[in-house]
């Protein structure tokens, strides 16, 4: 344990230390041609190449920039060296007419597809896109996670709710590496599909949304390089995937009376439903574990609820966003129980109530 808490700690250091540095101006050295499309947002504009490359736009005022806002551009410029390429600072910029045709993104994985809430009447959600299995012919993660799966539509009461638990799915190095997801368990009959199927529980899975020819890497997370995906899957999908690739999910109770499960429910279902287009998975302040707590931030009463910054808008709470520091913090404030129960691929096939969930 001590030497986890050490780890935690110099990976916190190392991600801090990283983004900090991702944000200071200083002289370029490194010359570029580069052509995209620029968007500005805030004060903060960014330069998008037709190879999914971000570059954030320096040297330019904000009105400089509004006048190519959308607009495909050829940018020459300059980064600071060659292993801190994010920020191009600007020497000359001029617009240049996009020829569509000839703009061929490779396909988004299919597995990663965002949920979509339909309606909510009469008590049931009905949420359509949600992850219901892997299609036979393709069940295996040997071709790194592009298995192809099954989506259903699905009718939802949020009432029924039982349990709630925050996950974490450690991967090498697991000392300091996890991904987190939230497992919502139902009473029988809560969760149909349109087809008369039902499933046992529902998991909420906060994933960087990849094209077919990439792959995640924390460091790459850092960089505008994925698109955000909140992925509604049955507890069976989920369970098959943890079997086949031979993962690990350690699972922990979350504190909550029947009411704020209720409101988790379909707050989760609520935002995993927004048109997350444009938007920018991130290592460390938009990604699978903090968006959980924001989610539990809504249904907390106020002296449970975690504070997101050390700093507001400047410095991130990483204890609020590291996966491997984030249960230690919430079982301190009272959020999770200081009990754990483990699923793997030896008995992943078991039922919730085999498992004692």
């Amino acid at each position: 344990m001590r030497y986890q808490n050490q780890a935690t700690h110099i990976l916190a250091i190392l991600l801090f230390a990283f983004s900090f540095l991702m944000c200071q101006s200083a002289e370029a050295q490194v010359n570029y041609t580069l052509e995209g499309i620029v968007t500005v947002q805030g004060a903060q504009g960014k330069l998008t190449t037709g190879d999914g490359r971000v570059f954030k736009i320096a040297g330019l005022s904000l009105k400089e920039m509004a006048q190519y806002d959308g607009e495909n551009v050829v940018i020459e410029g300059s980064a600071k060296q060659a292993d801190q390429l994010e920020i191009l600072n600007v020497k000359k910029i001029q617009i240049k007419p996009i020829d569509a045709k000839k703009v061929v993104l490779p396909p988004l994985k299919q597995r990663q597809r965002p949920a979509k809430l339909v309606s909510y009447k009469d008590g049931i959600m009905t949420i359509g896109n949600v992850r219901w299995g892997q299609k036979p012919a393709q069940a295996n993660l040997s071709d790194g996670g592009q298995a192809e799966h099954f989506f259903s539509i699905i009718r939802l009461r949020p009432e029924l709710v039982e349990n709630v638990y925050f996950v974490l799915k450690p991967f090498e190095p697991k000392l300091i590496a996890a991904h987190a997801l939230m497992i919502f368990t139902f009473k029988p009959g809560a969760i149909n599909t349109t087809k008369g199927e039902t499933s046992q529980g529902l998991i909420l899975t906060i994933e960087a949304w990849q094209r077919v020819n990439q792959k995640f890497s924390l460091k790459d997370g850092l960089k505008n390089a994925f698109g955000s995906s909140w992925i509604l899957t049955s507890f069976e999908d989920y369970l098959e995937e943890t079997r086949l690739a031979k993962e690990e999910l350690v699972l922990y109770p979350v504190v909550l009376n029947h009411e704020q499960k209720t409101k988790l429910v379909e707050e989760c279902v609520k935002f995993a439903s927004v048109n997350r287009e444009g938007e920018y998975y991130n290592t460390v302040t938009n990604n699978c574990t903090n968006n959980l707590v924001v989610m539990l931030n809504r249904v907390l009463e106020p002296k449970r609820q975690v504070n997101m910054w050390w700093l507001p808008n400047m410095v991130y709470n990483l204890r609020a966003t590291l996966p491997v520091a984030v249960p230690k913090m919430l079982m301190k404030r009272g959020i999770i129980k200081n009990e754990v129960y483990n699923i793997n691929n030896t008995n992943s096939h078991l039922s919730l109530k085999e498992h004692g969930l």
